[in-house]
């Protein structure tokens, strides 16, 4: 498999076109059944027009491509089929779409993918925003985090954050937000914790330094605390 800083490169620069719904192609089974023949052809050229043509289709394009993964013996037809579908799921037509999933799992994913992406997913800030309202909370604490890293200025994003959580601005820069509701037991409604070193909390991993403040349920880490 690809790994994901390639994945993401190539979401940037190789799949534009599927950012625009009115790029995709209209799926036909036997169409589908010749691009996937067609990864593990002698010709080069044939084999870069048939990856071009499966990510251009996009989502409908998946069923077939898994299939391809699990049952192909060509071992150049597997490969392909996985970079394409790892490309596919990394696009920003997919996430868009992911983000409204009836799945709150698959939002979550989305969002998180979308926060790896970085600045490049700022055309999606919009989508992130309308997503604050999603009913689940590990889909809301998702979204926060990659707007953290895609737009930190965002409106909305200003708007999701109690003004008890910078402590009167106290703390300036929102790194991370994460949801531990236990943590009442031992800290009540609110705690200003002060500066911890830490990256591991509750479950939670690769968490920056910074200053911590619990407003119940979150923790919200802050890189900065404003000088008197």
């Amino acid at each position: 498999m690809i790994a994901l800083a390639e994945v993401l490169f190539l979401t940037m620069v190789f799949l534009t076109p599927l950012d625009d719904p009115s790029k995709a192609a209209a799926p036909d089974a036997k169409q589908l059944k010749k691009l996937i023949q067609d990864l593990g052809s002698d010709d080069f050229s044939v084999r870069e027009k048939a990856t071009q043509g499966l990510s251009e289709i996009g989502r409908p394009a998946l069923p077939a491509l898994r299939e391809a993964l699990q049952q192909s013996t060509d071992a150049e037809v597997r490969q392909r089929a996985r970079r394409i579908m790892d490309l596919i799921q990394t696009s920003t037509k997919y996430l868009l779409e992911s983000l409204k999933d009836p799945d709150p799992a698959q939002r979550k994913e989305a969002a998180e993918i979308l926060e790896r992406l970085g600045a490049g997913a700022k055309p999606v800030v919009t989508a992130l925003a309308e997503a604050l309202k999603d009913k689940d909370e590990t889909v809301r604490d998702a979204v926060i985090n990659a707007l953290l890293v895609i737009d930190p200025a965002a409106e909305a994003l200003t708007r999701a954050i109690p003004a008890k959580a910078h402590v009167d601005g106290k703390y300036q820069k929102l790194l991370r937000r994460i949801s531990v509701p236990r943590d009442k037991q031992n800290y009540s409604d609110f705690s200003d914790y002060g500066h911890f070193e830490g990256t591991e909390w509750a479950g939670f991993t690769n968490l920056p330094p910074g200053y911590w403040v619990y407003v119940f349920p979150h923790w919200y880490i802050w890189g900065e605390k404003k000088e008197k």
